[in-house]
């Protein structure tokens, strides 16, 4: 029985797909008699882990993150760092019997890597849409000294995932080169877990699921739901974040706006929910989305990174100009007031779902090989 150890390591304020993800495919591991273990210092990913039965390991992982500017010559210090992490994950490895190393974050792709390869171990990453950021200005000499780093270790990995061909086209363009042979773009998705319920009664529900930052649109959501006549309309807004006080204000104490924190099982809100709305800045990949479609819900979300490989503009849902209320605005109202329009972009969506973004099937023909291939 293959082992594999599964590395995210974030923010613990940060619970999206990325650290949504590695549970998800350490729970289908199991079913397909892998044993996998799951690395991470986010409380949240650990947490779901270890609900899911998984074993789930605690990693060590330097919450300093910025080596811009001034910061840079800190470099060294970094180096150091590096060096120590490789070698608890040297020992790690060995003392666990890894046979396939996983890492979805930056120190990781190095440290990780560095001590899979020293123990002749296969290495498969993948990227939540950190590596166009990572790589930034990589031509430029005296720049960015940590993404050249990690640009030189991924030569060592076996094979680099991305999530989606948005996210490949920038990270080509930070590098100023087309991507080497190991990169290959395999989207992420979710299982089907989907039970439809009975027909929906009392207020129309729009639904946010994801992180409560600036980034993500909620503030624009918000003022755009003021502008609509919210009669028998809920806005339900699903996560926590840093700015979550912020909008709370922004929100004033109206009745039919409702902050939930985090939720363990998204599902269980959207099965209950009439539409999504998503209006995120930049996506490099929306799992939320996915989720959605999985439930059979139209989908407001921008017309921004990978949102348009998920959502059919006119199809499964209104894509909008990031960053625009009016706009936000307009498409709200166009699904509240229009029942078989929600309905059929709903049916869409489940299509969508069903034909690209299955999990255990991702994971059955694109993962596994990676696995087991040579």
């Amino acid at each position: 029985m293959k082992r594999i150890a599964l590395i995210r390591n974030s923010y613990s304020f940060d619970v999206g797909g990325a650290e949504i993800f590695p549970v998800n495919l350490a729970k289908l591991l199991a079913s397909n008699d892998y044993e996998p273990l799951v690395l991470s210092a986010n409380k949240q990913t650990l947490a779901m882990a270890s609900a899911a039965g998984l074993k789930a390991i605690h990693s060590p992982w330097w919450s300093f993150q910025n080596y811009s500017g001034f910061k840079i010559f800190l470099f060294p210090v970094y180096v150091v760092w590096m060096l120590v992490l490789s070698a608890w994950y040297s020992l790690f490895f060995l003392k666990n019997r890894i046979d396939v190393v996983h890492p979805q974050s930056r120190d990781d792709f190095i440290a990780a890597t560095v001590a899979a390869k020293l123990l002749h171990r296969k290495v498969i990453w993948t990227d939540h849409a950190d590596l166009k950021y990572i790589y930034t200005n990589h031509k430029k000499w005296y720049k960015n000294p940590v993404g050249k780093l990690v640009y030189l270790v991924s030569k060592l990995a076996d094979k680099i995932t991305i999530e989606s061909f948005s996210e490949k086209k920038l990270i080509e363009a930070s590098l100023a080169e087309r991507l080497p042979s190991n990169y290959e773009v395999i989207y992420i998705g979710v299982v089907d877990n989907y039970k439809p319920t009975k027909q929906r009664g009392g207020a129309l529900v729009l639904v946010s699921t994801s992180r409560l930052v600036k980034a993500k649109g909620i503030g624009e959501l918000i003022a755009a739901f003021k502008l609509i006549d919210t009669t028998n309309v809920v806005l339900k807004l699903c996560g926590d974040g840093p700015d979550a006080d912020h909008f709370k204000s922004l929100a004033g104490g109206a009745k039919n706006i409702e902050f939930l924190g985090h939720i363990n099982n998204v599902v269980q809100v959207l099965e209950k929910a009439d539409v999504l709305v998503h209006p995120s800045y930049h996506e490099g990949f929306g799992l939320s989305l996915v989720e959605a479609e999985m439930c059979s819900l139209p989908i407001i979300a921008c017309n921004v990174g990978s949102i348009p490989e998920i959502v059919r503009d006119g199809g499964s849902g209104i894509l909008v100009d990031a960053k625009s209320v009016e706009d936000l605005a307009e498409a709200m109202n166009s699904l509240i007031k229009n029942p078989k329009l929600r309905i059929n972009m709903g049916r869409a969506g489940r299509q969508i779902f069903l034909n690209n973004f299955q999990l255990d099937k991702i994971v059955k023909e694109k993962f596994l090989p990676l696995y087991v291939g040579g």
